[in-house]
């Protein structure tokens, strides 16, 4: 038994290591070894709203990076969830270094304006 968790690379739906598709979407999950790297995904970031998310997954977009988002489907109806959820921001794990050292720069360079800015901006607060 494993521990390993694993995520549809086009819906974010966990998936089991056995699976051949996915169960969510229906995706044919990658067979073999040599692309099996590049065919999970990893949470680079989360977020507290959805809005942060989008940002996020928008710089990652511009720089080249594929990436998506979870459970963006649930409560819309609701403005307030805009702005009350935990959003996970998944990308391959061929591109997480990459794609985690984009968003910590664009944190540094743009503190206090949202995204990431609830650590930096307590930090520079007791400075």
């Amino acid at each position: 038994m494993t521990d390993t968790i694993y995520y549809c690379e086009n819906c974010g739906a966990e998936v089991s290591e056995h699976d051949v598709v996915c169960p969510q979407c229906g995706l044919e999950l990658m067979d073999t070894e040599s692309s099996e790297a590049e065919a999970f995904t990893t949470v680079v970031k989360t977020y507290d709203t959805l809005i942060d998310a989008n940002v996020a997954k928008d710089i990652l977009k511009d720089e080249g990076i594929e990436s998506f988002l979870s459970d963006t489907n649930h409560n819309t109806a609701y403005p307030s969830s805009l702005f009350n959820e935990t959003v996970y921001l998944f990308v391959m794990e061929k591109d997480f270094v990459k794609a985690f050292e984009i968003l910590e720069a664009y944190d540094k360079a743009n503190p206090g304006e949202g995204f990431l800015s609830s650590e930096s901006s307590e930090s520079s607060e007791s400075l």
